[in-house]
């Protein structure tokens, strides 16, 4: 059963502790157990904040190979995620172009990396890009387009 995995690692990455959440991961899997796409969300989590971007490719690896994408967003989001906090730039925009299912989320946090990296006009692209594809901005995506802004 994963499920006690899960939480074990999805509470340890909310209080920081990705060391032990990574141990879980690890352990999880050792036991032959398959994890689900919040444990691997949570995984993704820990990665990015201790950027282990070999351990985050493994797991997009393993993400990709299982089709999982194509069912859930909340995935390519914490992609996006780990590649940007791990400085591979040029990644999350992939990964968002390679997404089935994309959401305001999905588009907020490329348009965050931009504006994080001074890159405005990327940033601005992005904004326009996701309100194309006829996803309205929230008040993040709004804090993100406004520090592009201010950068350009």
């Amino acid at each position: 059963m994963s499920s006690g995995w899960t939480a074990l690692i999805a509470g340890h990455a909310r209080h920081g502790q990705v060391h032990e959440a990574l141990g879980c991961f690890h352990r999880l899997r050792s036991e032959g157990l398959s994890p689900d796409a919040v444990t691997y969300a949570c995984a993704l989590k820990a990665c990015g904040i201790i950027q282990d971007v070999d351990l985050g490719k493994q797991i997009h690896d393993e993400i990709a190979s299982q089709r999982s994408l194509e069912k859930n967003v909340v995935l390519g989001n914490a992609l996006v995620y780990v590649y940007a906090n791990c400085g591979v730039f040029w990644k999350p925009q992939q990964v968002l172009e390679e997404l089935p299912n994309r959401d305001v989320i999905s588009w907020t946090a490329l348009i965050a990396v931009y504006a994080q990296q001074g890159q405005g006009q990327e940033a601005l692209n992005c904004f326009h890009c996701m309100r194309s594809e006829g996803f309205f901005p929230d008040a993040v995506t709004y804090a993100c387009i406004l520090k592009a802004c201010g950068i350009m």
